[in-house]
């Protein structure tokens, strides 16, 4: 018979379990956005001079800046290989860059029966500075991006040399939440990967802000009441 010692053991297990969600992988799609939302496939990243971790980092920010704009996004091992099977050439190998050609995206986006494809290359030169008192690390990155419409068969995106640094402070307040949410500051210094990663996340940001959909149109100004007023009495 089970001892109150093992039940125990065991809600602790699933205590322990629930603090570290599973990453999607495969055709797991985003859980928090609305059923008839648009579904996005991100291949993983061509890179170059980049760690690891800020190649991975990077990728999240982006699923987590097109969930927050709706989109319902699948990542992982089964757009890598219909990317490859496409392509004939490895996505998300370290310190190897995609040669984004449409007509595979637009095939990627067939096979997987999404309706956007995203792909990209982020470069990276990465150096210490030096600000008073002591050293920091800066690093710059360059991304070319590529984003297809599957339906339409239409490439809505296609940016080159999009480049940005970690020392930023112009950040936008979309980049600087999700930023926060990796655990980095807007500006990071230390080792490699939170520089990398935050100039990747801005350089992606300019890139496909327009596909992210977070850039306004014309609008008229809600003006304040009461400033309103006044003016009207001025123009009296």
């Amino acid at each position: 018979m089970p001892t109150r010692r093992t039940f125990c053991l065991a809600a602790l297990g699933l205590v322990a379990l629930s603090a570290f969600p599973a990453r999607a992988q495969d055709a797991n799609e985003s859980p928090r956005v609305s059923s008839d939302a648009k579904r996005v496939a991100i291949v993983p990243f061509g890179n170059r001079d980049g760690t690891d971790g800020a190649r991975d980092k990077s990728l999240t920010a982006l699923r987590t800046l097109l969930e927050k704009q709706n989109y319902r996004v699948i990542e992982g091992d089964t757009v890598k290989k219909a990317y490859e099977e496409a392509s004939g050439e490895t996505a998300g190998v370290k310190d190897k860059l995609l040669t984004l050609r449409d007509k595979d995206l637009l095939e990627v986006g067939r096979a997987l029966k999404v309706d956007f494809v995203v792909a990209a290359n982020l470069r990276w030169h990465t150096k210490s500075i030096y600000v008073f008192p002591t050293l920091r690390t800066k690093a710059d990155c360059t991304v070319d991006a590529l984003v297809v419409d599957v339906a339409k068969a239409e490439v809505v995106i296609e940016k080159t040399n999009i480049q940005r640094n970690s020392e930023n402070k112009n950040s936008a307040a979309g980049v600087v939440a999700v930023l926060g949410g990796l655990g980095y500051g807007a500006i990071s210094g230390g080792p490699k990967t939170p520089p990398q990663t935050v100039s990747a996340v801005n350089a992606l940001y300019a890139a496909l802000e327009d596909f992210i959909g977070t850039k306004k149109g014309p609008h008229k100004i809600d003006e304040d009441k009461k400033v309103s007023k006044k003016r009207q009495g001025e123009q009296k």
